[in-house]
């Protein structure tokens, strides 16, 4: 299947379902596949440093797009980044902002209440989408989950946006595709595999976009090779790599039966490094994804949809080491690379225990408070 738009440049970035590695229809679906796979480009010239490389992303979105663009922004730092980028590149760009109600209470103000901010910051007026999250997750989501087997709630709610601007008057934008350089822990042994890794999962939003003929990309910090390795190649992360032994040590206490994500470290405190010093005039926020006062009815929701599925997307994923990923970016001349599960075995095995800890966490009651929250008007 070949994609209508450039979702990444050249759409290098690529994913298909397969069990043939050497032989991956790209751009698939899962059907009857138990493999995912994924693509990455390599660079055609020396990167310009993150910064430049985000504005040259824009630049080329820019010369390629027919339509004026819109970004879907929350206040955090990947949005603004993003947003930035284009305006800095000269585009006719708006932002668009998306207030979710529950029940009759606002509950994501905590999160939304940056983006206006931001837009107050740079004169801008946003676009506002408002939401009945209940309404939204028992109807239109369940719409989404068949079609395009998303069962995240927060990802159907980008494709709502993306639906509701992209369909014909907007270029698309969603500030994805940040890399997450991690520990991946073997289940069984309850010990890290050697070395930082990045792993991909698969991604049903992009492929909704593809499906639908929507242009735009939900992988902006993905669109070129060359913004990947100036994302990869600077001093906070060199000194990450030197250190990530004591730190992994240090930081975490791996217990059989508990849930880590090893990530959190690099999303909330090497990642906002990278943004602040290369964009210093962007606003310092904490990191929300607007669902904090809901976990409970999110934890069930996704539930649902995973049975509907039948299948558990993080079960099929692609863990990338980070050293030879940076190789092939950084010297594959252009050329696409195909990555696939490096320990299927393992990840068969330790699925069971996998399993042990989703029931558990999903048997959990997590109740949702929502006195404190304010009242739609």
């Amino acid at each position: 299947m070949q994609p209508k738009y450039q979702h990444t440049l050249n759409n290098h970035y690529k994913w298909g379902w397969s069990d043939d590695p050497s032989n991956v229809d790209w751009y698939n679906k899962k059907g009857t596949h138990e493999a995912f796979h994924i693509g990455l480009g390599s660079v055609t010239r020396p990167h310009e440093g993150f910064r430049q490389e985000c504005i040259n992303a824009a630049k080329d979105m820019i010369d390629k797009s027919e339509r004026p663009f819109i970004a879907a922004i929350s206040g955090g730092s990947d949005s603004q980044v993003m947003y930035l980028s284009f305006m800095k590149a000269g585009a006719n760009i708006k932002p668009a902002v998306i207030e979710l109600g529950f029940r009759g209470k606002k509950v994501n103000k905590h999160d939304v209440e940056g983006a206006y901010e931001f837009c107050k910051a740079w004169g801008l007026t946003p676009e506002v989408t408002q939401l009945d999250l209940e309404e939204f997750c028992t109807g239109e989501c369940v719409e989404y989950v068949k079609e395009h087997q998303i069962f995240n709630p927060r990802t159907a709610i980008q494709l709502h946006l993306a639906v509701k601007y992209g369909t014909k008057d907007y270029t698309m934008l969603m500030a994805g595709g940040d890399m997450v350089l991690e520990k991946i822990i073997n289940s069984a042994t309850q010990k890290f595999i050697p070395g930082l890794w990045v792993t991909n999962s698969p991604v049903p939003i992009l492929q909704a976009l593809i499906d639908r003929e929507i242009p735009g990309t939900t992988k902006f910090f993905m669109y070129s090779p060359e913004m990947i390795h100036s994302y990869l190649d600077n001093q906070v992360v060199n000194g990450f790599r030197m250190c990530q032994e004591p730190m992994f040590d240090n930081y975490f206490n791996i217990q059989e039966g508990k849930k880590v994500f090893t990530g959190g470290i690099w999303t909330h405190y090497m990642k906002p490094m990278i943004y602040a010093t290369n964009w210093p005039e962007m606003q310092i926020r904490p990191k929300y994804h607007g669902f904090e006062h809901l976990n409970g009815y999110i934890k069930d929701t996704r539930g649902l949809y995973r049975d509907m599925l039948g299948y558990i997307p993080g079960d099929y994923t692609v863990s990338i080491p980070v050293a030879p990923m940076i190789d092939h970016i950084a010297n594959g001349e252009g050329a696409v690379k195909a990555f696939s599960d490096p320990w299927p075995e393992i990840r068969k095995a330790n699925k069971p225990i996998r399993d042990k800890i989703r029931a558990e966490i999903l048997e959990a009651n997590e109740e949702d408070d929502l006195s404190n929250l304010e009242d739609i008007s």
